[in-house]
């Protein structure tokens, strides 16, 4: 009687064995993300932006990809692609977009990309000294002219440059210090300060430009007259 249990245990055996290992697959696993990326990380409101997911499946199974915008924003494109195009909102600040990828066995991994929203188009320039029509006496010898750049930090001010009736005086390059001597010995009546400035990063691998007007009038040096 033996002889007619032992291949039917063995069977058992090997049928349960084979099932367990599943030929060397794990259906349980979750699939793998890479990375998450887009073509541009920083955009202005009116634009858009491609994000991409590159992930696999360790049991080479299929893979749907869901897209989430979750804090606004609309999608132009179709959900459930490993790329989507994503429109922002009007108003500016970082944007989380999340990507779930699932596979057949009903695993998912998530990752997410920030992506900065700004409506910065040209820089603000403002000239804080001398003021608009301040009288200066060329005895000053020396004018500080300062000037910023009112809405974005000095560390995207690529360069900065001032103009007196169109001549060249100084130029600053994103050193943190927005000033310029202008020497007035000499000069009398009505001058014209420009200062100009290019902003960076904003959008990568372009600059934006913008400029501001004041006057202001030198009141030259009267000499005495010897009796």
């Amino acid at each position: 009687m033996k002889q007619y249990y032992l291949p039917a245990i063995f069977l058992s055996v090997v049928f349960f064995g084979c099932d367990n290992l599943n030929l060397g697959k794990d259906s349980g696993q979750k699939p793998v993300i890479d990375r998450i990326y887009a073509d541009r990380t920083t955009i202005l409101v009116s634009d858009t932006t491609t994000l991409y997911v590159e992930a696999r499946d360790l049991n080479e199974e299929s893979l749907d990809y869901i897209w989430t915008a979750l804090d606004g924003g609309t999608f132009v494109t179709a959900n459930g692609l490993d790329l989507i195009r994503w429109k922002p909102p009007l108003t500016p600040g970082f944007y989380t977009i999340r990507c779930r990828v699932n596979n057949e066995s009903k695993e998912s991994a998530t990752k997410e990309l920030d992506i900065q929203v700004s409506n910065v188009t040209n820089p603000i320039v403002q000239i804080l000294s001398p003021a608009n029509d301040d009288f200066i006496p060329a005895s000053n010898g020396t004018v500080t002219v300062h000037a910023r750049v009112a809405n974005v930090t000095s560390g995207l001010v690529d360069s900065m440059k001032c103009f007196v009736d169109n001549n060249s005086i100084g130029k600053v390059t994103n050193n943190g210090d927005f000033s310029f001597n202008w020497n007035v010995i000499g000069l009398n009546g009505s001058k014209t300060i420009k200062v100009q400035a290019w902003t960076r990063a904003l959008i990568p691998n372009t600059t934006t430009t913008d400029s501001t007007l004041i006057s202001v009038s030198i009141e030259g040096t009267v000499s005495k007259h010897r009796p």
